[in-house]
């Protein structure tokens, strides 16, 4: 069943991990260790938008941001260099019965479709693959 909740809110991350060790040269447990660390900070590394000089930023989690703003759902993914790294659900995608948030949930794009379709026609407008202008006769 596709989510037809009024407010779509779709988000992704993109971030690039970094390890003190030389690339090639990381065990997997090093790597697996800083991809934890990354999924935590932001599960948990949310900031206000203004932070004021002197005073700690406070920080807050996902689901606290959710309930909020009154948010019932969000997904995220985190990709690098086309590769999907990490991917998790919050809320709830039916709250009337409540059924959970998965990654498999299938939702609309909603108002976020056209200018993420725009975007992707200029690129490829950039790179010669697409015409925008073209002259009819």
């Amino acid at each position: 069943m596709i989510n037809e909740t009024p407010f779509h809110f779709i988000c992704s991350y993109f971030f690039i991990s970094a390890c003190t060790e030389a690339p090639g040269k990381a065990s997997e447990q090093t790597v697996e260790v800083a991809k934890d660390n990354d999924i935590s900070r932001i599960e948990r590394g949310l900031t206000a938008a203004v932070i004021i000089k002197g005073q700690a930023p406070q920080t807050y989690s996902i689901e606290s941001r959710l309930a909020h703003h009154k948010i019932p759902w969000v997904s995220l993914a985190v990709a690098y260099e086309g590769e999907l790294l990490w991917s998790k659900a919050y809320g709830f995608a039916d709250i009337e019965k409540p059924k959970e948030m998965t990654t498999e949930t299938m939702l609309l794009a909603g108002p976020i479709s056209k200018p993420v379709s725009a975007l992707r026609a200029l690129q490829l407008h950039d790179q010669s693959k697409f015409l925008i202008e073209r002259k009819r006769k």
